[in-house]
């Protein structure tokens, strides 16, 4: 998955910010919508007589992009997410709960200003469809994303640990009547 340069460079300055001021791991989940530009491709059409046609096409794709970020100060190790609520991806055809990080996969460390891609919601996905297929709006279902991790070991705290956690919750209908962002 690509991340913006933006997104990177934004996240580092935040980062750089928060490091000197936290002195212990800080994990956050960001929702970012993005526009993105597909490389252009090119096509020929055959016209009667042997005629052909050429034409460019440059499409894109709009979605929301969910990223874990280590804001603190300190290491974040044994990482592990859980969803509360589920959603459905790529039209119906898999459940967000099926993706491996929320199957009991673990990031075993998360430096300070260490960004981790988690997955992206296309804004078609979002989108609720009566009977015949028309859009109505927004969909209604939200969920919940629970990080659950430990701080590095110190001197001041022995063999304990200490356990933090945090969580993040998205609905659909914040994006309802956004506008489309620039392209990237």
């Amino acid at each position: 998955m690509h991340i913006a340069g933006s997104v990177l460079a934004g996240s580092a300055k935040l980062a750089l910010q928060v490091v000197s001021q936290r002195k212990r791991p800080v994990l956050e989940v960001y929702a970012t919508f993005r526009h993105r530009t597909r490389p252009p491709e090119q096509y020929t059409l055959r016209g009667p007589g042997g005629a052909q046609e050429h034409f460019q096409l440059q499409g894109a794709d709009v979605f929301v992009d969910f990223t874990l970020a280590n804001i603190g100060g300190l290491r974040a190790e044994n990482v592990s997410l859980r969803l509360a609520g589920d959603f459905w991806l790529f039209d119906g055809q898999k459940k967000l709960s099926s993706l491996p990080i929320f199957r009991g996969a673990k990031i075993p460390q998360m430096a300070p200003a260490q960004i981790f891609p988690l997955f992206h919601i296309d804004v078609a996905d979002l989108e609720a469809h009566d009977k015949d297929g028309k859009s109505i709006g927004m969909i209604k279902e939200r969920f919940t994303i629970q990080v659950k991790y430990n701080g590095p070991r110190s001197v001041l705290s022995g063999i304990r640990r200490r356990k933090y956690a945090t969580s993040f919750e998205f609905g659909a209908d914040l994006y309802e009547g956004v506008l489309i962002p620039p392209r990237e």
